[in-house]
């Protein structure tokens, strides 16, 4: 019975371990908790913030570095490399 009990315990603990690890993220991004409101985008500079309640939950994700947007198909690119900028 110890033993099922410890090898419960051990994969919560090992599930919650990965599941925070680092990912890779893609050029000109990094790690960071996901925000409430909408990062600026090239079809949208300065998105909206919805009407919504945000929490302290941090679920991370990859985001654009300082100076860089996503463009239309997700990368972190220079506002200037946008179409029609």
């Amino acid at each position: 019975m110890k033993f099922l009990v410890f090898c419960i315990v051990l994969s919560v603990f090992v599930t919650l371990v990965f599941s925070q690890t680092e990912k890779q993220c893609p050029a000109n991004s990094h790690q960071g908790c996901a925000p409430c409101c909408p990062d600026p985008t090239c079809s949208n500079r300065k998105p909206g913030c919805p009407d919504k309640i945000c929490t302290g939950e941090c679920k991370y994700k990859c985001r654009c570095d300082e100076g860089f947007i996503y463009n239309n198909v997700g990368d972190c690119v220079r506002p200037d490399a946008c179409p029609n900028a």
